[in-house]
């Protein structure tokens, strides 16, 4: 894998020009500390950013695509905080490398989007494996990135559905449920992702209701694990309070 401190030339402030990041819903002008603590969470995925700005995400001519960086971003805090109470759990999981899978989730975002590849179908015709191969990450990093979404768990029935998260590597169920808690660049329930993407997409409403009953499994499984945190717990809040200790 390439390293970011090796194969970066820059000194540390023409890199902090480069890759510094802050998020508007919880960096506004007169929030300075939550600013910084969005701004250090960028540099310490160094290796993440260069893939962003590679895929055309980050850079002042890129502005326009902050959006989805801002998304990711937010995804791999809330999944790097979920990662944590696993680890103190007793869970081997390691949150460094979940969030780095959670900061490229959508890494191939925008070469999709010019590329016209529908949604839904990026898990085939999309870039991101190959973007991902190309800085030198393993399959089965990839394949923790790629499980997002439109999993292909969603759409078996009941019990089948039971069977695939028993049997899925708890680290790929969360970057896949953080992904699904976040709604743009904000923490939000299970309920109200379902009910806003339903509103945007009416014509895939009956997805939606597969989408939210596999989520809450995801869900419960991920809880039962922690065992001391409610769905409600899970907040933008409560995602920078780690933010800014870790």
């Amino acid at each position: 894998m390439i390293n970011p401190e090796k194969s970066l030339s820059k000194d540390q402030g023409e890199m902090e020009e480069a890759y510094n990041i802050d998020v508007t819903q919880f960096a506004s002008s007169s929030e300075k500390e939550k600013a910084t603590a969005w701004s250090n969470f960028a540099l310490k995925h160094l290796k993440e950013m260069r893939v962003l700005k590679d895929a055309g995400l980050l850079g002042k001519e890129n502005k326009d695509w902050r959006n989805v960086t801002e998304h990711v971003l937010v995804t791999s805090a809330l999944a790097g905080f979920l990662a944590r109470q696993l680890r103190d759990k007793g869970c081997d999981i390691d949150p460094q490398i979940i969030e780095s899978a959670a900061v490229l989730h959508d890494a191939s975002k925008r070469l999709d989007v010019e590329k016209k590849v529908r949604y839904g179908t990026e898990k085939k015709e999309g870039a991101l494996i190959d973007l991902l191969k190309k800085f030198g990450y393993s399959k089965e990093f990839i394949e923790n990135c790629s499980y997002t979404a439109r999993v292909p768990g969603i759409f078996l029935e009941d019990e089948k559905q039971d069977e695939a998260i028993r049997g899925k590597n708890l680290e790929y169920l969360v970057v896949a449920y953080s992904d699904a808690r976040i709604r743009n660049v904000n923490v939000v329930s299970l309920e109200e992702a379902r009910d806003k993407n339903k509103q945007k997409a009416p014509k895939d409403s009956d997805f939606y209701d597969k989408w939210y009953i596999f989520y809450k499994k995801v869900e419960s499984r991920i809880l039962r694990e922690i065992g001391d945190i409610k769905p409600e717990d899970i907040n933008n809040e409560r995602v920078l309070e780690s933010l800014s200790k870790n």
